[in-house]
């Protein structure tokens, strides 16, 4: 894989230093500024693959860095190794603004230094000025335990509105008057949840110690047709990445013609539309635009390497198909893959470590995976997790104990995630199912081998017994007893015809069984009883088991 980078993110959303990149939302980017520097807290919502993240990254977090130190934090899914939202918070400052400020030891000694108003406060005294704490996805916040979640509420509202907290008031006394001075600058941070629209009712859990919380909420809609056209031609016709690294991007420049970008974008309307619960699309999202123009790029980077890629023109024609658009990306990925073992162990990572459905409600949401519990798994290894990552199918974060922790990329796999298990699933049960049917054939076929030796030593044993016993009484009384030697030769045959049935019966009733068809078996045993009409048991048996093939259908004609 190359290490140039690409135009369009694909399954990532767009990250600060894309910023040049990121095109279609400059009214958006507009108000939300404007409205994050006027309150004090903001609710960026918006269906999921709109494009919410990448807007504060890339679009207005750029924009305010000379006002504001941006902390983003952003929570994953709970697990039992999970930081708390409160920890998870104050790691994040420490990574972006490390304390190196000794004006503020003072407050190690009447302050709790793991509340976030303390920390926050520390580097404020460091000249750090104004913060913008940002929380992406913080749906995920619902997944915390209960005491976790309050403590969280409590600190966020003591950042947000308390100037200096009680306990530090009450010892006042013993502070000087620069320490005074410096507890009385009041602390200017401003918080930014970014949460999907179907999870607002996450954020009415916090309403009891932050009421206003929902008061500035700012919902992120769909591009509109100009926007996506910007979105999907501007991207292409960069000559380098804007970012003055002085590189170039893995594709050449290309373009696209009207009539290519007026099919495109109906067919991401369309597309947008298939989802369950769809509502009527006046736009497109923001995602599938992404994910389709990667494949676009895709197959001109294929074609520049080929000889062919000079004054690239997209026409309509060579659009890639929309049906199945993240179906295909998901199994194209995998199948990409060089080796057969590792694409059958990303899969079973994937789809039943990293997915998971709620029983009670049927929600399905992506998990967490520390990287020391995944690369436990067979044929998984960091290099493996990091290509995966390069793939877009995974993002990871850093934990408390030096690894990462990773999880799908985005909530827009989780649907083709689950469809691939399903399939994954039903092509290994077909799979049982037919080793048992297999065990279960070599099983009758030696039972019916061993049967058919005890049957034929019987019958053996049975026609020496019956032949010596007939010439003893032949020899002894040759005309007088020819009449009763006859009646008893006839009475062997038919033991031995009643051995022969019996056994023919038990042979077809192990077939049956086993659900195949004994009509070989069951012809024999039709021609014993017509030799022998008298003999009702014969026919009662043969109807018997006849009765038995015609209920399972098992000898259709």
């Amino acid at each position: 894989m190359s290490d140039k980078p690409r135009r369009y993110p694909g399954l990532n959303y767009f990250k600060e230093s894309q910023q040049g990149q990121f095109f279609g939302r400059d009214d958006e980017i507009e108000d939300l500024q404007a409205l994050i520097a006027t309150e004090k807290i903001v609710v960026l919502f918006g269906k999921s693959g709109y494009g919410k993240s990448s807007l504060l990254r890339a679009g207005v977090l750029p924009r305010l860095k000379d006002i504001f130190t941006p902390i983003v934090v952003q929570l994953g899914a709970y697990q039992p190794q999970s930081l708390s939202p409160v920890a998870k918070s104050l790691a994040q400052l420490d990574a972006v603004v490390p304390n190196r400020n000794t004006a503020s030891d003072f407050m190690e000694d009447i302050s709790d230094r793991d509340t976030l108003w303390h920390q926050f406060k520390v580097r404020q005294n460091a000249g750090k000025g104004r913060f913008l704490l940002v929380f992406d996805q913080f749906e995920e916040f619902d997944s915390y335990p209960a005491i976790e979640k309050t403590t969280f509420k409590q600190q966020i509202a003591e950042l947000l509105y308390t100037r200096i907290p009680q306990n530090i008031r009450d010892q006042s006394d013993t502070l000087t008057g620069d320490q005074l001075h410096l507890l009385a600058v009041p602390l200017d941070v401003k918080i930014v949840f970014i949460i999907r629209e179907d999870r607002l009712s996450v954020l009415d859990g916090l309403t009891d110690k932050i009421p206003n919380v929902l008061h500035k909420r700012f919902r992120l809609r769909q591009l509109t047709d100009a926007q996506a056209r910007e979105a999907i031609e501007k991207p292409a016709a960069l000559k380098h990445p804007p970012d003055s690294s002085g590189g170039a991007f893995e594709s050449p420049v290309f373009y696209y013609s009207p009539d290519a970008v007026t099919a495109l974008i109906n067919g991401l309307k369309k597309e947008s539309l298939t989802g369950a619960g769809a509502e009527h699309i006046a736009g497109v999202e923001s995602f599938l635009l992404q994910v389709y123009c990667e494949n676009i790029e895709k197959m001109v980077i294929g074609r520049h390497r080929k000889g062919n890629g000079e004054n690239i023109v997209i026409a309509p024609a060579d659009l890639p198909p929309f049906d199945r658009l993240f179906e295909d990306y998901y199994n194209n990925k995998i199948e990409a893959l060089p080796n057969a073992d590792e694409r059958e162990a990303v899969r079973r990572m994937i789809e039943d470590e990293l997915v998971k459905v709620d029983p009670a409600s049927g929600i399905a949401y992506r998990m967490s995976a520390d990287s020391r519990r995944l690369t436990g798994l067979p044929f998984v290894n960091d290099a493996l997790l990091k290509r995966l990552i390069d793939d877009f199918l995974l993002r990871s974060e850093p934990n408390t104990t030096g690894g990462f922790n990773y999880e799908i990329s985005h909530d827009t796999l989780v649907a083709p995630v689950l469809k691939a298990k399903e399939q994954r699933q039903r092509m290994e049960q077909a799979a049982e199912e037919a080793r048992q049917r297999k065990e279960q054939e070599i099983m009758l076929a030696k039972e019916r081998q061993k049967r058919r030796k005890a049957t034929i030593l019987a019958v053996c044993g049975f026609l020496l017994a019956a032949i010596s016993l007939g010439a003893t009484f032949i020899a002894i009384e040759q005309s007088r007893q020819a009449k009763k030697a006859k009646t008893k030769a006839e009475n062997a045959l038919l033991d031995l015809n009643h051995a022969l049935f019996n056994d023919l019966q038990e042979r077809a009733e192990i077939i049956v069984f086993g659900n195949s068809c004994p009509m070989e078996l069951v012809e024999k045993m039709r021609e014993i009883a017509r030799n022998y009409p008298e003999q009702a048991s014969f026919q009662t048996k043969l109807n018997a088991i006849e009765t038995t093939i015609a209920q399972k259908n098992l000898c259709p004609r």
